[in-house]
């Protein structure tokens, strides 16, 4: 005998830092048929994206950042590698921290940061 089945994605929902527990519950009340099964949110979900996908020599580019865990501090920052460089283990082209500098001035958890063309003026590993 075939058991019915299926799977439930959860699109477009913030969960906070913290522990949870999902159970399957009967006929639109409820009865628990199956769980608890737990788990936890470490760390809330941070965001990067680029104005655009490709870019001629001459032009800036815009990341744009969200840290919605809310832990931001004025040391996060963002780093352009070259592909296949890992952070930590290569030096990054160019580099800005959150608050739009290279000396780190302020926490910022959302925004957007311009890399204009050029040599970078520092590398940060």
């Amino acid at each position: 005998d075939d058991q019915p089945s299926g799977s439930v994605t959860f699109v477009g929902i913030d969960l906070a830092v913290g522990s949870y527990d999902v159970f399957y519950l009967a006929n639109g009340g409820y009865e628990i048929l199956a769980g608890p099964v737990s788990f936890q949110v470490l760390h809330a979900a941070a965001s990067l994206t680029l104005d655009k996908a490709a870019y001629d020599a001459s032009e800036d580019i815009v990341a744009t950042f969200s840290n919605s865990a809310g832990a931001a501090t004025e040391y996060d920052w963002v780093g352009v590698y070259l592909s296949g460089q890992t952070p930590g283990s290569s030096s990054s082209q160019v580099w800005l921290y959150v608050s739009n500098d290279q000396s780190g001035g302020a926490a910022v958890s959302s925004g957007s940061l311009t890399f204009g063309p050029g040599p970078p003026d520092e590398a940060q590993s």
